[in-house]
């Protein structure tokens, strides 16, 4: 482990750095808690992540606070250098490059107690499943192919935290979400249960993510990668991990 470390530190150390003393403009969604939102301690756990290895890069990051679909846009056009987090998909891997996975997780169908039968996508089939404007549903082939299909109706609100009130309500039949976030948000709203499907729909990453059409975007995750690693061989990365005071 040590022996790690000290390779990480010497290829940090003997690479020329681009973004040295530069600021880096970053961009990241709303209501994704705890991984980012700009009502949490230093915006959530993935911010405060990207920002610190930015910042162990010597650069300046700031982040602006957008809908998804807008700060994806945007990205994409070049007004920032990269945002996150993101999950892996084939569309976005045309446009985008990815990081190595700062997080790694599971997503799961979740219903009121009294609906047990749509927690598998089988099950969804003539149902509505609700998730936020700007998300994928594509990490999973079948669930992307039955809303095409029109097999499965798709409800995409603002935020995820309206996908909950809108299942309270009977307005949509099924959530697709990660534990994470929706332990964080049903914290915060008023009481709300659920069941969980007894298997995840599929395992995700999360990832910074920079144009493809960007001309440095290549070197930026690059050196990126290289300061997260250091980040997770010398513990500052688990110690961002922990609740903000």
């Amino acid at each position: 482990m040590v022996t790690h470390l000290r390779q990480l530190l010497l290829a940090v150390v003997l690479m020329p750095t681009l973004v040295m003393g530069q600021p880096v403009p970053l961009v990241s969604g709303i209501g994704y808690p705890p991984f980012a939102d700009q009502r949490l301690p230093g915006g959530g756990i993935a911010t405060r992540v990207v920002v610190a290895a930015f910042e162990r890069m010597g650069a300046q990051p700031t982040v602006d606070w957008l809908p998804w679909r807008r700060g994806y846009i945007a990205t994409l056009n070049g007004d920032y250098a990269a945002t996150f987090p993101y999950v892996r998909t084939a569309e976005r891997q045309r446009d985008f490059l990815y990081s190595d996975p700062i997080f790694h997780g599971e997503v799961y169908l979740y219903a009121l107690p009294e609906q047990p039968e749509v927690l598998t996508v089988e099950g969804l089939r003539n149902h509505t499943l609700c998730q936020p404007w700007g998300w994928t549903v594509d990490i999973d082939g079948y669930l992307e192919y039955a809303i095409k299909r029109g097999h499965i109706r798709l409800e995409q609100p603002i935020g995820l935290d309206t996908c909950f009130e809108m299942l309270r309500h009977g307005r949509v039949d099924a959530v697709f979400s990660s534990p994470e976030v929706t332990d964080h948000l049903l914290a915060e709203m008023l009481p709300l249960q659920l069941v969980r499907a007894p298997r995840p729909l599929a395992k995700t990453e999360l990832y910074l993510i920079a144009p493809r059409s960007g001309r440095d975007s290549e070197r930026l995750l690059e050196e990126f990668n290289q300061a997260l690693a250091l980040m997770k061989a010398d513990g500052s990365f688990e110690r961002l991990l922990r609740p903000a005071r």
